[in-house]
C-alpha cells in the first residue's frame, strides 16, 4: 500500500544511517517534506542530499536528542522552514 504524505513535515531522529535513513527516505518518497536529525553534521548532509537529488524536499537539523535544548533546536528548524511538524519519528 503507498501511503500519500504530501503537504506533511516528518521529523525522523537518528536518519543518518540505518533504519532512520531508511525511514526518512521512505517519507521523502511518499511525498512528505522531511527534517532530517542526527548528531553528525556530514551524515546528515548526506541523507539530505539522497533526498533533495532524488526529488524530495529536506533539511537538516544537527543535534542530540539527550539534551532537550538541542530537541527545541530540531522543531525551531522544521517551524522556521515549513512552518509545521505532522509526524515525530524517533
Amino acid at each position: 500500500m503507498k501511503y500519500n504524505f504530501k503537504e506533511k513535515v516528518v521529523v525522523v531522529t537518528g536518519a543518518g544511517n540505518g533504519i532512520g535513513k531508511a525511514i526518512a527516505k521512505s517519507f521523502a518518497q511518499s511525498g512528505a517534506s522531511v527534517v532530517v536529525n542526527d548528531i553528525d553534521k556530514t551524515r546528515v548532509n548526506e541523507v539530505v542530499t539522497e533526498i533533495n537529488e532524488t526529488g524530495g524536499q529536506s533539511i537538516g537539523a544537527i543535534a542530540d536528542v539527550s539534551k532537550g535544548n538541542q530537541v527545541d533546536h530540531i522543531f525551531h528548524v522544521a517551524i522556521n522552514e515549513f512552518s509545521k511538524v505532522n509526524v515525530l519519528i524517533n
